[in-house]
């Protein structure tokens, strides 16, 4: 984002002059006022009010039938808006010459535009100004875009999830794809939700369990958290991704400071950069399937903490009900264990994505599981 940049840049130079300025537009609050004006505030507010996520989100349900329209509404509902005091600051911003002025800065002289501290001053005062702006727009937009997301949902599922699910059996084998196949078919599924794990859909936070009878959806995520593992424990780095983005020709389709700041890319190390580089990946690629998984700190976090071994497919005889939900657009079943009747490890085709088919066989194992 430009604004962001602009803070970025002149942010060093030009706040203690923007903070003297702003006060005199404003002279009954103390200084303890102004600690919104730095660059952590802009881009804490920015990251509050999710543009990114919903970007990603809306992209995501538009170009891939697969991926879930229900982020893009769960995005819209949790911004976070500026509050009265935030937007009072800011309003301020537009007002900078005024504030200048007062300050002693004199309207024309050319002597301003020689002082890099003014310059500065100016620049982060228009970039807040856009932000507002950007708040504003976002005010007004976000509400419907919730409205209308919401519409299009209840409208694609006018029978009810509850109601409408693909033809089925008593008992059908449905798969799951897991970082704990091997823990699972040793013990089966808890009765509880394990305190020690989180899941890695629905923002980890159900009692039910999400398998599909799609087979190729599991294998999906299954072979995206075999190539997560490696870049957790540092075999994939971020600029292997970006590689592989540069050879499709989706790299131009991000702005990569909005993701990794100032820093130079081509210098990225950190295995929680090449996280969200991988994030990036799937969400632009047309190569690539993309299982959309919305907690990738605790995933790095998870995988880190297991053998890769682990890591696969599960195939399981479970019993539906009427009752049973269904969710048509991620083409799953939310079961409880207790529907599960028996689990067994399924066979898994590794095929890694591009980046990562170093690390497997020269041509693609199948593992039985």
């Amino acid at each position: 984002m430009a604004a962001l940049d602009i803070l970025e840049r002149n942010a060093a130079t030009g706040e203690d002059l923007l903070r003297y300025i702003t006060r005199q537009l404003d002279p009954d609050n103390g200084s303890e006022s102004y600690a919104l004006e730095t660059k952590w505030f802009a881009t804490y507010s920015i990251r509050h009010l999710q543009i990114e996520d919903l970007k990603f989100a809306t992209e995501s349900a538009t170009k891939k039938p697969g991926d879930f329209a229900r982020y893009v509404h769960s995005f819209a509902q949790n911004v976070r808006y500026l509050r009265d005091e935030e937007q009072f600051f800011l309003s301020l911003m537009a007002r900078f010459d005024e504030g200048a002025a007062q300050y002693g800065f004199v309207t024309g002289d050319p002597a301003n535009e020689e002082d890099p501290e003014f310059v500065a001053a100016r620049n982060l005062a228009k970039a807040l100004s856009d932000l507002a702006k950007l708040h504003e727009e976002a005010r007004l937009v976000l509400p419907e875009i919730t409205t209308r997301i919401g519409h299009w949902i209840d409208l694609s599922n006018s029978l009810s999830p509850h109601k409408w699910k693909p033809p089925f059996e008593p008992v059908e084998t449905l798969w799951h794809a897991t970082l704990y196949a091997t823990d699972i078919c040793k013990d089966g599924f808890s009765s509880e939700r394990p305190t020690d794990r989180k899941g890695l859909g629905a923002f980890g936070t159900l009692n039910t369990i999400s398998m599909t009878a799609e087979v190729d959806l599991a294998l999906d995520a299954a072979n995206m958290f075999h190539t997560a593992w490696h870049i957790a424990h540092g075999n994939i780095a971020a600029l292997d991704i970006l590689a592989a983005m540069r050879e499709e020709g989706i790299d131009t389709t991000y702005d990569f400071r909005n993701h990794f700041g100032s820093q130079d890319i081509e210098t990225l190390s950190d295995p929680a950069d090449a996280m969200k580089m991988l994030r990036l990946y799937l969400y632009a690629s047309e190569r690539q399937s993309n299982p959309v998984f919305v907690n990738p700190d605790e995933l790095l976090e998870a995988l880190l903490a297991i053998d890769i071994d682990q890591i696969g497919l599960v195939a399981c005889d479970v019993g539906l009900y009427d009752t049973t939900e269904y969710l048509h657009g991620e083409a799953e079943f939310r079961v409880t264990p207790s529907q599960v009747i028996s689990v067994k490890r399924g066979e898994m085709e590794i095929t890694g994505l591009p980046f990562a088919t170093a690390l497997i066989e020269n041509t693609p194992s199948t593992l039985t599981m």
